[in-house]
């Protein structure tokens, strides 16, 4: 993913990097820390204006210094600088990319994106963002977000999904020196940026890896087949859970591993969404399903489409 972050001046664009940028480190950190690597994001910076990834801490440390230095290696558009920076775009190949552009939708801004994938519109009003949708849709780019910047509001507006298939939410008070990483609005932008470079990683990351599943056959009718869950060597939070879980038991029904029968026992480590996420998967295929209970040390029947059991009946 090549994330054009694109933007007028004067909106708080460089906060908006630095602020994904931060946020993203930390949440993989945490939350992801077998994958780190894969998901942190590479800032690629294609604004002749001066501001490097260095600018936001630097200013947090010495505003004078910073602005001198920005104002030495402030310079405007050339051929080399477009033809550079688009070899930059065009030959990264790491998986999450924030590339940070000029504040015009120039031709000098189309050459240096023609090799990005994705956008995020960060705008003062709907004509800015409008100017930056012809922008987006002149290169094919898909449009992440649409995101109001506010400098006298309070408060964000977190970011909502849209039948455009667009998140639009707003950040306020976009101010050079401050931390800006925990805002609601780019905490959520982190996360779906997350959540979308490890959909586009897929062929590298096969299913089973944030929860195992295995199906051992039963010798016979009666004891029925049995289940085994637990997590995964990834650690991830339900949401990512539950998607990992239903393509999992996707590819075993398509590959034939798991056919239809007449008992399943559920035993393993599991939170409740994931549960009723395997429940859900397997109903179809088996008349009685049971999950097993530590404290009762035996399995809970939870449903029963066979006259043999009821839903409540203790297995062993």
């Amino acid at each position: 993913m090549k994330v054009v972050l694109c933007g007028s001046p004067q909106l708080g664009k460089s906060c908006l990097r630095e602020g994904l940028k931060q946020a993203i480190c930390a949440i993989v950190n945490t939350q992801y820390q077998s994958v780190a690597p894969l998901l942190y994001p590479y800032v690629i910076t294609a604004n002749p204006d001066g501001e490097g990834s260095w600018y936001s801490a630097t200013y947090g440390a010495n505003p004078k210094r910073a602005t001198r230095l920005k104002s030495s290696y402030k310079s405007s558009f050339t051929s080399e600088f477009v033809q550079t920076r688009a070899k930059w775009v065009n030959s990264c190949s790491t998986p999450l990319v924030l590339i940070d552009i000029g504040g015009i939708p120039s031709t000098e801004n189309e050459i240096i994106c023609s090799g990005a994938s994705h956008a995020i519109i960060l705008a003062k009003n709907a004509q800015q963002t409008l100017e930056w949708q012809g922008f987006c849709k002149k290169l094919n780019l898909v449009v992440i977000a649409e995101i109001i910047s506010d400098y006298e509001a309070t408060e964000d507006l977190l970011p909502t999904l849209s039948t455009d298939g667009i998140w639009h939410g707003s950040i306020h008070h976009l101010e050079r020196g401050e931390s800006v990483s925990e805002r609601p609005t780019i905490q959520a932008l982190a996360n779906l940026l997350i959540r979308m470079a490890m959909v586009e990683q897929g062929t590298h990351m096969k299913a089973g890896q944030f929860f195992k599943i295995l199906l051992k056959k039963g010798v016979n009718a009666a004891d029925g087949d049995l289940l085994e869950v637990g997590f995964g060597a990834i650690s991830a939070q339900n949401d990512t859970l539950v998607r990992d879980v239903a393509v999992r038991l996707r590819e075993m029904r398509e590959e034939g591993e798991m056919k239809s029968g007449s008992l399943l026992k559920i035993n393993g480590p599991a939170s409740l969404p994931t549960v009723i996420t395997l429940v859900h998967g397997v109903e179809n295929l088996y008349k009685t399903i049971a999950v097993f209970d530590p404290k009762l040390g035996q399995y809970v029947v939870v449903i029963a489409e066979d006259s043999m059991y009821n839903v409540g009946d203790l297995l062993n």
